[in-house]
């Protein structure tokens, strides 16, 4: 999966850290750091169609209290072709 977020003048640290972060799909990172990660997050998960360099470092700054939750839809997970 890739993390995609919008860039501008609106985008919060906790989505500019995390813009193109690009990790396996089974990585437990995404279970606690999927969109929506704050009030009003315009960031999007994005599945990876071929071969991707791993992202090296994960954000430092955390979703806000009650976001984040990767959804519990076993899809994703079965149609992400990483």
């Amino acid at each position: 999966f890739r993390h995609m977020s919008t860039l501008d003048a609106g985008t919060t640290e906790i989505c500019r850290q995390r813009h193109r972060l690009s990790l396996p799909v089974d990585d437990p990172y995404w279970q606690s750091n999927w969109p929506e990660l704050h009030w009003g997050c315009r960031s999007v998960v994005i599945p990876l169609l071929s071969d991707f360099e791993v992202s090296a470092a994960y954000p430092t700054e955390p979703p806000m209290p009650g976001f984040g939750a990767m959804p519990s839809v076993g899809w994703m997970r079965e149609l992400a072709w990483t």
